[in-house]
């Protein structure tokens, strides 16, 4: 069954008809409230009537879809890359495996952080001092994948991972890795 913007759909509450309209203001009319998520919907071709809510969620799937394929569209054109911990990207096929994508930092607190991360573990709890290094050494990590990816030639990084490993006593070195790509619309 296709949908376009012109495609008629007819809904009910309660099993009462409510009212037709077309596809394209679907969106308006749940914003309003015409139609709720608790009511059915019916297209010409369908054996039967369905939730609405089921509608809703092909709507949301469909968008998100098409956001992600513009997305990576974009980022190409800008040559920027593509980063994504799935295997695939919907709506791309990879032409290109370019091979390992690896960003590498060890990390150690510096004297303030040590000292609001010794303060906090004291305390007990979230110790924020760490979680702020953290975010920035995986910041870092990844920065130094994606460069490593560009110099392949990629447009893409997939499969991304990140992994910490002590090196010494307050010594971490934080990896993030991935298969650099090209992908290509399907």
């Amino acid at each position: 069954m296709g949908i376009s913007p012109e495609t008629k759909i007819r809904f009910s509450r309660n099993g009462k008809p409510t009212l037709d309209s077309s596809w394209s203001q679907f969106p308006e009319l749940l914003r309003e409230e015409l139609v709720l998520p608790s009511d059915h919907y019916w297209i010409e071709g369908m054996p039967d009537w369905a939730k609405v809510e089921e509608l809703n969620l092909k709507v949301a799937e469909e968008k998100r879809s098409e956001s992600v394929s513009s997305a990576i569209q974009e980022l190409a054109s800008l040559r920027l890359i593509a980063v994504t911990t799935t295997p695939t990207v919907q709506g791309y096929r990879v032409s290109h495996y370019l091979g390992i994508a690896r960003g590498v930092v060890v990390r150690t607190p510096n004297i303030f952080e040590g000292f609001g991360g010794a303060v906090g573990k004291a305390l007990g709890g979230r110790v924020s001092a760490y979680i702020g290094m953290c975010e920035k050494t995986r910041k870092e990590a990844q920065d130094a994948m994606i460069t490593s990816a560009l110099s392949l030639g990629a447009n893409a990084i997939v499969g991304v991972a990140y992994n910490a490993n002590p090196v010494m006593e307050d010594c971490t070195e934080v990896l993030c890795y991935g298969t650099a790509v090209v992908l290509e619309p399907e």
